[in-house]
């Protein structure tokens, strides 16, 4: 996949579909194709929006009419897989290289509801071992799983991560008391062959840190909080007059002394 651009349209007021829709329609204008998934949009009606195809395609994978802060909990789980299908789509129109741009619209209203949760789970391993078989007077080494018709999955609990995993086709269930997932200990994983990596770092939570990398160089943020497993921390920056929390790397940060 090639490199591309993101733009991130941010605010309470109005003008950030249109603004999207139209980059969308001038994409179509120079011969290029354009998907608008959306999300959360209630009752909106999308009739015009279907007169810009076939160029500028418009997906909508939400089945509920009502806003999503209107709905019961039972409503809500039944959407929240409806999202995930269409995050689903949108990545793989992405990776396929399906369209030209790609606009997700209110994605940013799935972040602030818990609803992104891909960062969050973090690795799926099926553990395996080297088994000798004897086949026709003869020894052969073959890789077989160590527990058939289970997976290993290291990821951050929570009810989305939970929804996600538990309706994943062919998931059954978690493994422990009352289908509630039980973690491995750091002993029971090492016969498996997973290790777990610690980096030593100078900087822990309520520190202040500058940015000496990427698109936040020379930012200086209180540490928030951190996850050692993906190495980044969380700080809080000023964006567009109001503290916005944001991940960065372990290796872009600094401890100021």
């Amino acid at each position: 996949m090639d490199k591309g651009i993101i733009q991130i349209y941010y605010g309470e007021g109005q003008g950030k579909t249109s603004a999207a829709l139209g980059n969308a329609i001038r994409k179509a204008s120079n011969g290029q194709s354009a998907y608008v998934v959306q999300f959360m949009k209630g009752q909106l009606d999308t009739e015009y929006l279907t007169r810009l195809e076939p160029e500028v395609k418009v997906f909508r994978f939400e089945r509920c009419s009502e806003g999503f802060d209107a709905l019961d909990e039972a409503e809500k789980q039944e959407q929240k897989q409806n999202i995930q299908n269409g995050l689903n789509f949108a990545k793989k129109a992405l990776v396929t290289g399906q369209c030209d741009m790609l606009v997700l619209d209110e994605v940013l209203g799935l972040v602030k509801e818990g609803m992104a949760t891909e960062d969050q789970i973090l690795e799926v391993r099926v553990p395996m071992q080297d088994v000798v078989e004897l086949k026709n007077g003869a020894n052969k080494t073959v890789s077989k799983k160590m527990f058939p018709g289970y997976v290993l999955i290291n990821m951050v609990m929570n009810d989305d991560t939970w929804y996600v995993v538990r309706n994943t086709r062919g998931v059954t269930g978690f493994v422990g008391p009352g289908s509630k997932p039980v973690p491995l200990t750091d002993m029971e994983m090492k016969p498996l062959g997973i290790k777990t990596e610690n980096v030593e770092v100078d900087f822990a939570e309520g520190d202040t840190v500058t940015v000496i990398g990427g698109v936040w160089k020379d930012t200086v943020g209180v540490i928030q909080s951190m996850n050692h497993s993906k190495q980044i921390v969380t700080i809080n920056v000023e964006l567009f007059g109001r503290e916005t929390p944001v991940e960065i790397s372990f290796a872009d940060i600094k401890l100021m002394k």
